[in-house]
């Protein structure tokens, strides 16, 4: 029986990471390769002082390592440990005797390749299960462009052909113009290029999956030590099953062009990738390119939920919700809303994928029912696989546009507000940004209470505020913006999603 195309492809991935993880094991001992000669010539010279045997000119023992043609792969990266080993255990017998050397070797060498291949599974392993000790393969403030042309030759080819997701990259040095905001351009293509200083926040950790374009680079609103995925979707993708239906919650999408689709339906490979390149991280922010992220209350509201209101290994999934329960052949009911902003909390989206089902949804995405479905409806109903379910919150906005509660310039982008959308790229956004910061700045106080960043409870949020979850509301929200209008509107659907 041929193995599924997506499974075959998870198969690849996990060979692909497998193949990374014995690379850095190499690497890390070839660093200690010069300390471990030299500690194995101390080690030998004492020993022919013991025996009374002349000492010899040192030799250089790159000679005597195997080479891939003769060893094969296997020792080559057991090769560096070997050596590390050698200079660690003690040249003896079973007997408690001087053992004669080419016979010590041969034990160091078993043992060293034990040793290394158990390394590499542990490190394989790790990457991939939950813990908050996983170990990282990136550097703090990193910025991770997950190109399209991996994931459009795979569509083109077919996902045995290529490897999907696309092959992960070597954090970038972004250019100056990116990361320097006192000497970057005032341009209007949404790079970071504000004129303020970065404010450092301690607390836990986060890192950001941005849904972007060819040409993204880091926001307006991120700082240099801010670790980013930014996923380009490619133009082309495999089609749906014949038995996959699109469903009339889809709205004006229904007739979306393919690119449209192809980013819903590689969503979930891309946050995949993602945990692969940032594993340990306390909490993960998924946002799009035009959504504005107001970090300081970002930062904020992290430290609140870990200190006052979060159990140690209580789930998160939280952000601006809706319902499709009118809507029954989607079978989804509850979810976020991506645009605004979607807080996952680490050890929710590490068990995600450790537990296998992140692979099982993005078998169900190209095999199954899910293929004509929108990617924060595929998250939802991934997580709910795992009995997580998503809680709604007025600091997560989804149509700023759309937005009356709120008067101008805030609109739903209010003074409490964590993530925003849409927001216009350039200089929109980056005013946005400063209002933002200079209002916090102005009042230290206005998020002091770990009641603002409390989920708010299932039967006080508005599930379909305005019929259509225009705004993100909670009516027990244990914080009183001095910008709200409280009142209701006639229920009706924004201009977007009319009839």
């Amino acid at each position: 029986m041929e193995m599924s195309a997506s499974a075959e492809v998870n198969a690849t991935f996990m060979d692909d990471l497998e193949e990374q993880s014995m690379e850095d094991a190499i690497r890390e001992q070839q660093e200690r390769l010069p300390e471990a000669r030299e500690q194995l010539g101390r080690l030998r010279g004492a020993k022919r002082r013991r025996a009374g045997t002349p000492l010899e000119e040192p030799q250089d023992d790159s000679e005597a390592e195997p080479s891939a043609s003769s060893s094969g792969g296997a020792k080559v990266a057991a090769a560096p440990v070997a050596a590390a080993a050698a200079a660690a255990l003690p040249a003896f017998d079973r007997n408690g005797r001087g053992c004669p050397e080419v016979r010590c070797t041969r034990r160091i060498w078993i043992g060293a390749v034990a040793l290394g291949a158990l390394c590499c599974v542990y490190r394989a392993t790790r990457s991939v299960t939950a813990g908050s000790e996983a170990w990282s393969v990136q550097e703090q403030g990193s910025m991770v462009l997950a190109g399209a042309g991996g994931l459009q030759a795979a569509a083109r080819g077919g996902l045995a052909e290529s490897r999907w997701p696309a092959p992960a990259v070597d954090p970038v040095e972004p250019a100056a113009a990116d990361l320097a905001p006192e000497t970057a351009d005032n341009d209007s293509d949404g790079q970071a290029d504000l004129e303020t200083e970065e404010v450092v926040i301690p607390g836990p950790s986060v890192a950001y999956l941005i849904l972007g374009y060819e040409d993204s680079t880091r926001p307006v609103w991120s700082s240099k030590s801010d670790d980013m995925y930014i996923f380009v979707p490619p133009a082309l993708c495999p089609g749906c099953p014949d038995y996959a239906n699109k469903s009339l919650a889809s709205g004006p999408y229904l007739n979306a062009p393919e690119t449209w689709w192809c980013t819903q339906r590689t969503y979930l490979m891309a946050l995949s990738e993602f945990l692969i390149q940032f594993p340990d991280k306390d909490y993960y922010f998924l946002v799009d390119a035009n959504t504005v992220v107001f970090p300081r209350a970002l930062k904020t509201m992290m430290s609140h939920l870990d200190a006052h209101i979060l159990g140690p290994h209580e789930d998160l999934y939280m952000g601006h919700g809706f319902t499709l329960e009118n809507y029954p052949d989607v079978g989804l009911g509850r979810f976020i809303q991506s645009g605004g902003g979607v807080l996952l909390r680490g050890l929710t989206l590490r068990r995600l994928a450790s537990s296998g089902t992140l692979s099982e949804c993005i078998e169900e995405v190209y095999n199954g029912t899910w293929c004509w479905h929108h990617c924060d409806w595929i998250l939802g109903e991934c997580l709910r696989a795992i009995n997580v379910f998503p809680q709604g919150h007025p600091s997560m906005q989804q149509h700023k546009d759309f937005c009356w509660e709120y008067p101008e310039p805030w609109r739903c982008c209010h003074e409490a507000a964590v993530g925003c959308h849409p927001v216009d790229l350039g200089e929109p956004m980056r005013q946005m940004v400063k209002m933002h910061a200079e209002y916090l700045e102005g009042n230290p106080d206005a998020l002091a209470d770990p009641g603002w960043a409390r989920p708010c409870a299932d039967d006080a949020y508005e599930w379909r505020w305005r019929g259509w979850s225009v705004v993100s509301i909670c009516r027990e929200w244990a914080y009183e913006s001095p910008n709200f209008l409280n009142f209701r509107r006639g229920i009706g659907k924004p201009a977007a999603f009319s009839d």
